[in-house]
């Protein structure tokens, strides 16, 4: 988390995934013996986050309207497609007409699910636990990072 750059634009993405990750087989129960103090602090947040199940779900909800918004922004660039196509053809308008209405729904489906998945992530964003999460990556200083990342190369050899 130190090593990241952490900014408003990518920060929720990046903890979803994170938390995301801990809820693999692989991942559970994974426990560090000794942490470096910063990375204690780090990780007692992040415990806080990935174990606690109202932001799991939201995290779930936020993760689903973004794959629905996907698929359906990849059905409306088909029909759009389709659409555009059949225009030249006069004797088709009751085909044309069909795409034409599956244009609209396609693209007030698209509106709810991003209007659904931007509320999701409003409520995670400002969720108390991931506040002071960010508020502590924010204090940590470029300085901070490399003498982090230098102790752990001497930890490593």
């Amino acid at each position: 988390m130190t090593s990241q750059n952490w900014n408003a634009t990518n920060r929720i993405d990046r903890i979803a995934q994170l938390a995301n990750s801990y809820r693999e087989p692989r991942n559970r129960g994974r426990v560090m013996e000794r942490q470096h103090p910063t990375c204690q602090i780090i990780t007692d947040h992040f415990d806080q986050i990935k174990n606690d199940r109202s932001l799991t779900d939201k995290i779930k909800t936020m993760t689903r309207f973004k794959q629905e918004a996907r698929q359906t922004r990849k059905k409306l660039n088909n029909v759009r497609s389709a659409y555009e196509t059949k225009l030249p053809e006069v004797d088709s308008k009751s085909s044309t007409a069909t795409l034409q209405r599956e244009v609209i729904e396609s693209i007030s489906s698209l509106d709810t699910l991003i209007e659904q998945e931007n509320q999701t992530r409003e409520a995670f964003a400002n969720d108390e636990k991931l506040v002071r999460l960010f508020e502590h990556l924010e204090r940590l200083t470029n300085d901070d990072r490399e003498n982090l990342a230098e102790e752990y190369r001497d930890l490593a050899f």
